[in-house]
């Protein structure tokens, strides 16, 4: 009977350890098989009383029309019921322009008592920079912010999510394709450059925007892993949000015979498009970084997108237990940021098992997707690239700031909004 007890002590113990283990590991990789509208775990780190005279406020860019922004808001209200926020207790407000009639409209939502100000635009932050002198009791958090790195006061927040790690994994699908289409002798050979590698193109917002050089370069990183016998050409639309100008941009690449396309388009016109050239009979490859629905459109290999559901979570709590919020934070696969869509109906056998292998791969620190070995500049492996953080032109000899380092260009782990701007060898700008 004795020995009975002791087992019986000894299983419990067990299973207190596994759940111990379980609730520190937090939330694990989304995997591709399962659904895309599955609701992330609530994680026990976050339990906080909420104080009776919680108020936050939160401004979006656009409204709830918009896939992206009703994703943002629907985590943004499960954060809140999941920490048993009072519907009061978070005012938010949509349509907020990225221009000077924002000022007004977060200054109106400070005058109300809000403490906390979330803002899913960066170009926000350039008027919030000048409220948080009038509001000194007001934290300011900015989502893809470039900011809180410089910030004395300590209550301008930036976060970003690691697109890279999605578009590195999108990529990596595309060459998955490639592959199958390159052993079963199916690659057009108009898809061919003079050197005889695929021509994969992307249509991007600014040649000087330095997340779109990173988001590409992840794309075309990813693609290499599993068919390093290809090239990316690149358009700029020239905007930010003129669906019309990266739909046209994305044409003038598929004229050229790009097999593959990628695109920072906000909206998922260039996705439908392709959709349509392929119920025409013509076939071209897509994936990208937007909503998730989209993967029915023919042609669409893989889709990604940002889950803020653990951020929000962060910051609701740490701001109720009025600690501090740190000031310049990243997350991604680790942390469900980065979530899948399945796999499209074009995909090469495997792809679905070979992407959840890789992701768990980056997770684990086991790849790197800016490993220096696999790119080149100018015929060389990068050796030494330091960013210039305080943003006053001149790059400062210190060590915290290179990113190079072990073989890895580190991207946002200096600050939170990307900086990787190196054309490396075998992307070509066409504008």
């Amino acid at each position: 009977m004795k020995r009975k007890s002791v087992n019986i002590i000894l299983i419990v113990l067990a299973l207190l350890i596994v759940c111990f283990l379980l609730v520190k590991s937090g939330m694990s990789v989304r995997r591709m098989n399962e659904p895309e509208n599955d609701e992330p775990e609530f994680v026990s780190e976050y339990n906080v009383a909420i104080p009776d005279d919680f108020k936050a406020g939160a401004v979006f860019k656009k409204d709830s029309n918009d896939p992206v922004t009703k994703k943002r808001i629907e985590s943004l209200k499960r954060a809140a019921g999941d920490l048993s926020i009072s519907e009061n207790g978070i005012v938010t407000l949509e349509n907020v322009n990225e221009d000077s009639s924002c000022y007004d409209k977060i200054k109106d939502l400070c005058d109300d008592g809000c403490k906390l100000i979330i803002s899913d635009a960066k170009g926000h932050e350039i008027y919030i920079n000048t409220l948080k002198d009038e509001y000194e009791d007001v934290v300011f958090e900015v989502f893809e912010g470039d900011m809180a790195h410089l910030d004395t006061s300590g209550r301008i927040k930036n976060m970003a999510c690691r697109d890279y790690e999605g578009r590195f994994l999108t990529g990596y699908a595309c060459g998955l394709k490639l592959k199958e289409l390159s052993e079963n002798g199916k690659i057009p050979e108009s898809s061919l450059n003079e050197n005889g590698m695929v021509k994969a193109g992307y249509a991007g917002t600014f040649n000087y925007d330095k997340k779109c050089i990173s988001d590409l370069t992840s794309f075309y990183l990813g693609i290499k892993r599993a068919y390093p016998n290809c090239v990316l050409e690149v358009l700029y639309a020239g905007s930010y949000e003129d669906d019309e100008a990266f739909v046209k941009a994305a044409h003038e690449l598929i004229e050229d015979n790009c097999l593959i396309i990628s695109d920072s388009c906000p909206d998922g016109a260039v996705c439908k498009s392709i959709s349509e050239i392929n119920a025409s009979g013509r076939e071209i490859y897509y994936a990208g970084f937007n909503d998730l629905s989209l993967i029915s459109e023919k042609g669409c290999l893989l889709m990604c997108e940002n889950d803020l559901y653990d951020d929000y979570m962060y910051v609701l709590s740490t701001f109720a237990k009025k600690d501090k919020i740190e000031g310049d934070r990243v997350s991604g696969l680790d942390k469900d940021a980065i979530v899948f869509s399945k796999e499209g109906e074009s995909c090469a056998p495997g792809t679905l098992d070979a992407v959840n292998e890789m992701a768990e791969k980056i997770v684990s620190g086991e790849e790197n997707v800016f490993q220096t070995m696999n790119f080149s500049l100018n015929g060389k492996q990068l050796g030494e690239y330091r960013i210039d953080l305080d943003g006053d032109g001149d790059i400062i000899s210190d060590e915290d700031h290179s990113a190079v380092y072990n073989g890895v260009f580190h991207e946002q782990s200096l600050k939170s909004f990307p900086y990787f701007d190196i054309l490396i060898d075998g992307v070509t700008e066409l504008n």
